[in-house]
């Protein structure tokens, strides 16, 4: 048996053998791909993974992260925040904008998302949260314009259930 070295994908077999085009293909994608190799994979995969959670939650992008989603109305806020995670904690800053009365701004919490609305004008923005929170024991204080919102994280507790043990 001849070795004939690293031969080069089919990567238009592998299209086919999967049923039709490859989704979210892009022309620059398909360039590197008819070049031969796989490095054009990596970029394929991230592009795919970034369109498909970014129509979600935009919890697994920072560069999503930057931004809360509006309200279904169309009249949204757009305040900028981050979050992240401790052991014990899902933490959200929010800087709210200088033209705004602190004083008109409300949280509400649920177990994945929390909503920041303001009065008067009921506009409101939806923040994802990057896991389950206990939305009844949520704290928030403000300083300097920024609202820290503390939400414990849902600690889900071992259940064990009893073994029945058969006696032979």
């Amino acid at each position: 048996m001849a070795h004939r070295g690293r031969e080069r994908p089919d990567w238009g077999g592998m299209e086919q053998w999967m049923g039709g085009h490859f989704p979210f293909m892009n022309d620059k994608i398909k360039k590197k791909m008819g070049a031969g190799g796989t490095d054009w994979v990596e970029e394929y995969v991230q592009d795919v993974l970034k369109r498909t959670f970014s129509q979600r939650t935009g919890s697994f992008f920072p560069e999503a992260n930057e931004r809360a989603e509006t309200s279904e109305s169309g009249h949204g806020l757009d305040y900028d925040y981050e979050t992240f995670e401790t052991h014990n904690n899902v933490i959200v800053r929010i800087t709210v904008p200088e033209d705004v009365q602190v004083r008109n701004v409300r949280l509400y919490a649920g177990s994945m998302q929390l909503k920041v609305e303001q009065d008067p004008t009921r506009k409101s923005m939806y923040i994802p949260l990057p896991s389950e929170v206990e939305g009844g024991s949520v704290k928030a204080s403000l300083k300097d314009r920024v609202l820290e919102v503390r939400c414990p994280r849902r600690q889900e507790a071992e259940v064990f259930q009893e073994v029945r043990v058969r006696y032979l």
